[in-house]
């Protein structure tokens, strides 16, 4: 998978998570942890990636046409990640206060705040380290400064969920969005148009991430782990990409045969 896929998947997030918040549905734990372990360990690629740094810059090797390519790679994730960590973060803390529990929202919290370690060390990075080529400085902070407008977009759409404040770049803009894109008569659980806002995620992320994932194992694990948390009815009133739906498919499959072998699992005690 792309980081692109993450993108797109943020917006879901937004639109799907009233359904969530607002329904008895219980968020399976598997799912849960999934998105914060491999969040976690795409964390630690990051930062093995941006602590090598100048290991990929240098120009005095027969590779070196190629290495650049995974530290900027690297940039790309951390700065296109902020949407889903943002809007799960969101997403999570509103179910645990709907839902008066304290399961989702620790393990949210924590990925968040690896990804403003993360975002804090690439900004280091492109601030201090003058072997980037300049015209990649500059496109990969447009990519840091159009994320980080779209995270508060999105946001802006999870206002009627609660407090999420805590997650915006800007609250100010997260109140100025919401007051100006989402009547405010508008039930948690009624969607967003969605063509509207694929269609401009798409657009506004088109030329922005433009390097290889380098993570695309771990980026599959963590869609996965989200999906997996979302209601099946609502996410299936969408269309988004390809590789999303197919990841969708092979959660639903792990999750079928995890129930499968629960159920069956007295019986093979049993027969034994």
């Amino acid at each position: 998978m792309h980081a692109r896929d993450l993108v797109e998947l943020a917006g879901l997030v937004s639109v799907c998570g009233g359904a969530l918040v607002e329904g008895c549905r219980q968020i399976p734990h598997r799912a849960v942890v999934q998105y914060w372990t491999t969040s976690k360990l795409r964390h630690e690629r990051w930062g093995w990636t941006l602590k090598n740094a100048a290991h990929y810059l240098e120009n005095d090797k027969p590779s070196s046409l190629q290495r650049p390519l995974l530290l900027y790679g690297t940039l790309e994730e951390i700065f296109s990640a902020e949407l889903l960590v943002r809007t799960c973060a969101a997403l999570f803390h509103a179910y645990d206060r709907r839902h008066d529990s304290n399961d989702t929202a620790p393990l949210a919290t924590s990925v968040f705040h690896g990804q403003a370690e993360a975002r804090h060390r690439a900004l280091t990075l492109l601030v201090q380290n003058s072997q980037i080529e300049t015209t990649v400085a500059i496109k990969l902070d447009r990519l840091r400064q159009r994320a980080e407008r779209w995270s508060d977009l999105l946001l802006s759409h999870m206002t009627v969920l609660g407090e999420v404040s805590d997650f915006a770049f800007d609250a100010d803009r997260v109140k100025d969005f919401a007051e100006t894109s989402r009547p405010q008569d508008r039930s948690p659980t009624e969607p967003y148009p969605w063509p509207l806002l694929l269609g401009s995620l798409r657009s506004a992320f088109t030329g922005q991430l433009d390097f290889s994932s380098p993570n695309a194992d771990l980026i599959a694990g963590i869609a996965a782990g989200v999906l997996a948390c979302l209601p099946r009815e609502a996410v299936e009133r969408y269309s988004f990409s390809h590789a999303l739906w197919l990841t969708r498919i092979l959660a639903e499959a792990d999750e079928a045969q995890d129930m499968l072998d629960s159920l069956m699992a007295p019986a093979l005690a049993d027969s034994l």
